[in-house]
């Protein structure tokens, strides 16, 4: 075993404290596959569908960190006052992924959640910071020609 203390001094190495159970969100612009969604109800019982996604490529901003936890979660609730536009939200998030949810029915969109699974799409995200709580993650599901400006570092000044 000898030599191997010399080898870290000579690399530089200095300890570090574990960041296990740490969480940091992610900021940048992100190629995602959806690997979640489905239906769920709350403690409170208010209804809502979760969707979870799993970073698959960088485009610009933090790099894909290893978890066993979804990079991006999003839950679009179906009851209270902003049912509608959560609903319009999940719809339209899904369209731009190049899905196209079948909303003819309640029925008939949960059973369309399903065909989603799988899908890839772009995502921009970033944290914010509510007062006295900790980081909180945000995204916003983009088209791919926008995302992909930030790939290849062209950015429209406007």
């Amino acid at each position: 075993m000898s030599g191997i203390t010399d080898a870290l001094r000579a690399a530089g190495f200095k300890p570090e404290e574990s960041k296990d159970g740490e969480w940091e969100p992610y900021k940048g612009t992100y190629k995602v596959q959806c690997m979640v969604l489905r239906p769920e109800t709350a403690d409170d019982g208010a209804e809502f569908i979760q969707s979870e996604y799993k970073v698959i490529e960088t485009l610009a901003g933090d790099q894909i960190r290893d978890s066993k936890f979804a990079d991006f979660r999003k839950r679009y609730y179906l009851s209270g006052e902003k049912a509608e536009q959560n609903l319009k939200n999940l719809i339209n998030d899904f369209f731009t992924m190049g899905i196209q949810l079948d909303y003819s029915s309640d029925e008939a969109l949960k059973a369309s959640l399903p065909n989603a699974i799988g899908a890839e799409g772009y995502l921009r995200g970033w944290a914010w910071t509510p007062e006295g709580k900790g980081p909180q993650q945000s995204f916003v599901i983009q088209k791919a020609k926008v995302a992909l400006k930030k790939k290849d570092g062209s950015v429209a000044p406007f």
